[in-house]
């Protein structure tokens, strides 16, 4: 594997009805499904309100790594596939499996670019929304405008995706509305551009302007949804020597475990300290929660001693009702110094395991068991540390023809404290190769132990 995509990987961690639809997508789905793309890039991005401003991270994984999610799913389902399945993380994932969310497979074209909603999935914290575009380059949507019932909706975004192939881009945006919308609604998104990042100037992608607008009957999620607001009185909280971390609301649903928070802290810091846009979650059995994204935003007034910031943080859904969560703030091992990058290796195959590979600071990976039928193959693996759904990404595997095997999101299987286990679905890889099971090494988070709040649930 080449420097540059473990840089771009690193880079990415400093911060997933035919009737209507139009000829364009129908002439390009049977090339689509008659083979495995022979490129792949990967757009991940965290959306961030930080004194009312959306600030995005991103990182792109390498073009020799083979796509298995896109194609599975472009092969079993109808016209364009699951995009829930495909780059959902666990939340979003089995929401779409157990048939919560919308299906959409609404169409829209212009400028010989067609857009199709394939799924919106609403649980009163985020409202996703799941796409295919066609066109002629790798075409993205920008922000659109976006209406509930007629009504003008403000909001925060993150989104992921995968280049199917030349073309056909597949992606997942979580919007973060800032305000509560309806039970039922007709969601209406008017998107007015595009950008096209295979033809850039001077580094920029072309922008394409047109109009691509969709309206889609929306239900929110409300079965097995839990609210529990803190008053001011009983609000959980904890201080340290310069600053205050304050429980506000915690949300769980089928989808997503949301947290609220406020930090309280010196008004002359001359900016917010990264750290604290980063929290770690755990439940009560001390199991950490894959963290799926967040918003804050800061507010002080010139003369004011302190300045209070407002967090919301998702998780993925615990599946039950906690005694209590943990959670705390911490430093993100990418964030600070020179990236050193340190591999490690180990030959692959059935007779050999387990093996055991370190990740430095951070743990190890163990592979168990891997599995090779004619449609795919399973990768079987632990990871032991105390940052195990980065740890988990930083897992590939490499034949003797140089190829490159990794998924968008390993997914997790069991969760243990101290051990976590992930299953990784490849495409087909031919047993008589000579593989190899590659990682690198990690730093251990930074936790602010002084401010690790615990939230009483009961």
């Amino acid at each position: 594997m080449n420097d540059s995509w473990i840089d771009e990987e690193l880079g990415r961690r400093l911060k997933k009805g035919g009737a209507q639809t139009p000829q364009l997508v129908k002439t390009r789905v049977d090339e689509t499904l008659a083979a495995l793309p022979a490129e792949r890039r990967v757009l991940r991005k965290i959306g961030y309100t930080a004194i009312a401003a959306c600030v995005a991270f991103g990182g792109l994984i390498g073009v020799s790594l083979v796509n298995p999610d896109m194609a599975r799913a472009v092969r079993s389902l109808p016209v364009i596939g699951s995009v829930f399945e495909m780059l959902g993380d666990d939340g979003i994932r089995q929401s779409g499996e157990a048939g919560l969310s919308s299906r959409g497979n609404v169409t829209a074209e212009d400028q010989g670019i067609a857009m199709t909603i394939t799924e919106v999935l609403y649980d009163g914290i985020r409202l996703s929304v799941g796409y295919v575009i066609e066109g002629d380059g790798e075409i993205r949507p920008e922000r659109p405008e976006m209406y509930a019932d007629g009504k003008s909706i403000n909001f925060s975004s993150g989104e992921r995706g995968d280049k199917v192939k030349d073309g056909m881009y597949a992606g997942l945006i979580d919007y973060k509305p800032t305000e509560l919308l309806p039970d039922q609604f007709t969601l209406k998104l008017e998107y007015r551009k595009m950008k096209d990042w295979e033809r850039k100037v001077d580094g920029i992608p072309q922008t394409i302007e047109g109009a691509w607008t969709f309206a889609i009957p929306v239900k929110k999620l409300t079965d097995g949804v839990f609210v529990h607001t803190f008053s001011d009185n009983d609000a959980p909280r904890i201080q340290s020597e310069d600053a205050t971390l304050i429980a506000k609301k915690v949300t769980f649903s089928p989808a997503t475990t949301s947290v609220e928070v406020d930090m309280i802290e010196p008004a002359d810091i001359a900016e917010i300290p990264f750290h604290q846009n980063l929290f770690q979650l755990l439940d009560d059995r001390g199991v950490f929660l894959q963290f799926t994204g967040a918003s804050s935003s800061s507010q002080s007034n010139s003369g004011d001693k302190l300045r209070l910031t407002e967090h919301r943080l998702e998780f993925a859904p615990i599946g039950r009702i906690p005694e209590y969560l943990i959670v705390r703030p911490y430093s993100d091992p990418f964030e600070a110094g020179e990236h050193e990058q340190v591999y490690h290796t180990a030959p692959l195959n059935q007779q050999q395991l387990p093996i055991t590979l370190s990740q430095g600071e951070a743990g190890k990976l163990t592979a168990s068991r891997i599995e090779f039928t004619a449609d795919e193959t399973k990768l079987y693996y632990d990871i032991e540390g105390n940052n195990p759904y980065e740890q988990a990404h930083t897992v590939w595997i490499e034949d003797d023809s140089g190829n490159k095997y990794k998924e968008t999101m390993p997914q997790l299987i069991q969760a243990e404290p101290g051990r976590y286990s992930f299953v990784m679905k490849l495409p087909p890889i031919d047993a008589q190769k000579r593989l190899t099971l590659s990682t690198i090494e990690m730093k251990a988070p930074e936790v602010d132990e002084q401010l690790e709040l615990k939230i009483p649930i009961r």
